[in-house]
């Protein structure tokens, strides 16, 4: 019985990084490097047969906002 490997490439606050399963594995700056990594191993387990995938996923909003809140200043005269 085979099953599918999946290769998610995930959207953290401040990154692009690359998990198989529940583990997470390097961070990346941009999601391009990050698909790039994952279909570099797609590539070699479908050399072996095995049958893989990779999913991009994005994840809520939240995490979006999180990212773009600034820092307030106090100026002091």
């Amino acid at each position: 019985m085979d099953q599918t490997i999946s290769f998610r490439v995930v959207k953290e606050p401040y990154r692009w990084a690359v998990g198989m399963g529940d583990g997470m594995m390097t961070p990346f700056r941009s999601k391009l490097l990050a698909v790039r990594h994952a279909n570099g191993f797609v590539d070699a387990l479908r050399r072996c047969g095995e049958p893989v995938e990779v999913v991009v996923e994005e994840r809520p909003a939240e995490i979006r906002t999180i990212a773009r809140r600034r820092p307030r200043f106090l100026l002091f005269s």
